[in-house]
């Protein structure tokens, strides 16, 4: 298994994700994203206020694995089965 940190940049601020979260391998990880981030655009509150942001997604050595736009979750949002995996 491998350890995969899950960072929110929203504009010049990070919220930095200390545990981390494992999984086998970075598809899983990319897959595990996509559901957070479509959850979070699922909500009203915070919708707007992430627009702009990204899920930036790093490995044990701290490199940058994939970054994953919020935006990109919008249409997610409306998928039924991209909520039910988060």
């Amino acid at each position: 298994m491998h350890r995969f940190y899950f960072h929110a940049l929203v504009g010049e601020d990070i919220v930095t994700d200390l545990a981390g979260e494992a999984f086998p391998d970075s598809e899983q990880a990319w897959h595990a994203s996509r559901a957070v981030v479509a959850a979070m655009m699922s909500e009203p509150r915070t919708r707007d206020w992430l627009l702009e942001a990204s899920l930036v997604v790093t490995d044990e050595a701290g490199e940058v694995v994939f970054d994953l736009p919020f935006a990109e979750g919008l249409p997610l949002a409306a998928e039924p089965e991209a909520l039910s995996a988060a």
